[in-house]
């Protein structure tokens, strides 16, 4: 799930975004009261071609990322949801074991697992940081499940299930580790952040009669710009934002462990 309108993550797209709109109108004003004249030149560029192909290259470029980024942000929402659902799973099939001293363990372990990742992992991953791999309480687990005696557990059917739940733990923890830090490369960062601004310098020369037209087309050309920008970046970072990701699949698993006792 996602944390619609977060404002307790406010993070430097967000604020260049707030800050971008009311500049850009101080330019058009400054360049519309003061430099008549150089606006009147730089308003030739407007009757070639020049800025209707900036506008397509800047929408081919913008879509191109923003389909990516989107695919991403998905992805790493998959990814938490599996992550908690193999540690029900795992928990679950615990069960069949009939070992008190394996689910009293393996409880503990999972416990502190989520409350590691929730805590630590998820704070180094916000901040960029790379996390441990693996983890102590990710050991913990796979000690536990060294615990058990395999020939003489009755319930053979649960073992399968059980190794292919943890098998699906571990996958999905080096995923999200993956997906968490991956982002948009400084160089794509670097060309997307040009073309926006050659295309909003192209809405900044144009030469209207008509005060309100000109300002209506600049006001107009800023905003589909910051969005364009803030909805882009914010997707890049799925645990900051707006837009940031919940954690509540986590929560919701550990509440699971805690209520559900295993009768022996």
């Amino acid at each position: 799930m996602i944390k619609r309108l977060d404002f307790g993550n406010v993070t430097v797209e967000i604020l260049t975004s707030a800050i971008a709109i009311p500049l850009s109108m101080l330019c058009g004003y400054i360049l519309r009261t003061f430099f008549q004249k150089e606006h009147e030149i730089l308003s030739e560029i407007r009757d070639s071609d020049v800025i209707g192909v900036q506008g397509t290259v800047y929408a081919l470029i913008t879509a191109f990322i923003l389909i990516n980024e989107w695919n991403h942000y998905n992805e790493t929402r998959k990814v938490y949801s599996v992550e908690a659902e193999a540690i029900m799973n795992l928990w679950s099939f615990i069960d069949f074991l009939d070992n008190e001293e394996v689910s009293a363990g393996m409880r503990f372990a999972l416990i502190s697992y989520i409350d590691f990742t929730l805590t630590v992992e998820f704070n180094l991953l916000r901040r960029g940081k790379k996390v441990k791999l693996p983890s102590t309480e990710y050991t913990r687990i796979l000690r536990i499940l060294d615990m058990i005696n395999f020939k003489e557990t009755s319930s053979d059917a649960a073992i399968g299930p059980m190794m292919s739940s943890f098998k699906d733990l571990s996958d999905a923890r080096n995923r999200r580790i993956e997906e968490s830090l991956a982002q948009i490369p400084l160089l794509i960062k670097g060309f997307y952040i040009l073309s926006s601004i050659i295309f909003w310098f192209g809405s900044l020369i144009q030469s209207f009669e008509s005060d309100f037209v000109y300002y209506f087309s600049l006001l107009s050309t800023t905003l589909i710009v910051v969005f364009a920008y803030l909805v882009i970046f914010d997707l890049d970072k799925p645990l900051n934002g707006l837009l940031s990701l919940s954690l509540e699949h986590y929560e919701i698993s550990k509440e699971f462990i805690k209520e559900t006792v295993h009768e022996y």
